[in-house]
């Protein structure tokens, strides 16, 4: 058996998309002959509980949890929220925030590079010598964000020279909180600098969209999207519903919106004068003032019903984050999305990675926010074939981007490191 040392800061029971990657390599990486062995956090900074997701980690992977500060209770204190989690996918105040919030926002962008969950390191870096030098692996990954993580990659690299790969799920010193929250030129020089040398001195480097793998350093590179577990979703059926079902799953983040989508639907409500439409927002706590009747809102759900909502729709949206350089952006959801078999419209760059996906597919289409025309247009095409009972759904073949597919790239991309 080759032998594979993860080091992630999300893990389950962290719940949300940056979980999901990694615990679907780790289903079916043994089928290549890999055993796994995880570092990861005790109790993290997570921005989502899933405890579901701890029954979906393989029995025959190891995982070793390190103690892991964190500044939730702090962010508590000084912002005075009841949520003891630190922010996430987000970096700008308001004016009606609390003097203590607005300096913990100040600070992260001004003085921490490359992350806040840099504090973890020390302990993840010290469990990970201990294991190297206990037991023999063929390769160490580092995955991110938070990009902080490579860091400890970097040290292994230079104590055991031992292969080491990393895998960016996000762009680094170009994410794009740090652009719409217009982080100060001392860190931006830090992250550049990180980035830089990491990209420079792991064996590989595997980013999920060529346009994020273009706005990185130089560096060895291998491109390998996200994708979803098909055998997951062939489980949950599709069952037609009296009502046409508008779904988004998720939170908003900075540079997200679903106003101008709402807007566009308040006309079309109006147009059809027909009360059989429904727009679902799960895991978004943003009270739109328009359509009250036809809205309703759901906390965040374990990923099991998640799925779920997703089958279980005629339309679902994905606003990518307006900034520049989110050409590359290729979200898990995307792919879960195109897994649900459920049409798609996607907010973003109509020449950026997201819409390639989709037209690849054939799984739904991509506008502007602005676009009300387009938006207006597809809604008609879907809605008139709704009534008409045709079925809404897609049937296109996805194998490239299922799991299974893409663990057998991942693992010719892991072996070419040491072989």
């Amino acid at each position: 058996m080759k032998k594979l040392l993860l080091i992630t800061y999300y893990f389950p029971p962290a719940g949300g998309p940056a979980v999901q990657r990694w615990l679907r390599f780790l289903k079916y990486l043994p089928d290549h002959d890999w055993q796994v062995t995880v570092i990861t956090t005790e109790d993290g900074d997570y921005p989502f509980i899933d405890e579901t997701l701890v029954g979906e980690v393989p029995l025959h992977v190891n995982v070793i949890r390190t103690k892991t500060p964190t500044f939730g209770s702090l962010f508590h204190m000084l912002s005075g929220h009841q949520d003891k989690n630190i922010p996430y996918g987000s970096l700008n105040s308001t004016h009606s925030d609390s003097l203590g919030k607005k300096a913990m926002f100040w600070a992260r962008l001004n003085l921490v590079a490359p992350d806040a969950r840099i504090i973890w390191n020390k302990h993840a870096l010290g469990t990970a010598i201990q294991e190297l030098k206990e037991t023999p692996y063929d390769v160490v990954v580092t995955t991110g964000p938070p990009h902080s993580t490579h860091l400890i990659g970097l040290k292994l690299k230079k104590i055991f020279n031992i292969p080491w790969v990393t895998d960016f799920r996000d762009p680094w010193s170009k994410i794009f909180y740090l652009q719409l929250a217009k982080a100060g030129k001392m860190i931006k020089k830090a992250n550049v600098k990180f980035e830089t040398l990491v990209l420079s001195e792991a064996d590989l480097n595997i980013v999920v969209s060529p346009q994020i793998a273009e706005q990185l350093p130089k560096g060895n590179k291998a491109i390998l999207p996200n994708g979803f577990d098909h055998k997951k979703f062939a489980k949950i059926p599709y069952y037609t519903s009296p009502q046409f079902r508008i779904k988004f799953i998720g939170t908003l983040s900075q540079g997200q919106t679903l106003e101008p989508f709402v807007k566009a639907l308040e006309v079309f409500v109006k147009n059809q004068l027909s009360d059989d439409i429904e727009l679902e927002l799960t895991g978004d706590y943003t009270h739109h003032p328009y359509l009250a009747e036809y809205i309703t809102y759901k906390p965040f759900t374990p990923h099991k019903n998640a799925i779920d909502k997703m089958r279980n729709a005629e339309l679902l949206l994905l606003p990518i984050n307006a900034y520049v350089g989110s050409s590359g952006m290729l979200t898990t959801k995307l792919f879960e999305y195109i897994g649900s078999d459920t049409p798609i419209l996607c907010f973003g760059p109509q020449e950026g990675a997201a819409a390639d996906m989709l037209r690849k597919h054939g799984t739904g289409i991509t506008c502007s926010y602005s676009n009300q025309s387009v938006i207006l247009a597809y809604l008609e095409k879907l809605y008139s074939a709704w009534l008409d009972g045709k079925p809404i759904r897609n049937s296109k073949d996805t194998t490239p981007i299922q799991s299974e597919t893409q663990t057998a790239l991942l693992d010719k991309y892991l072996s070419s490191v040491f072989k």
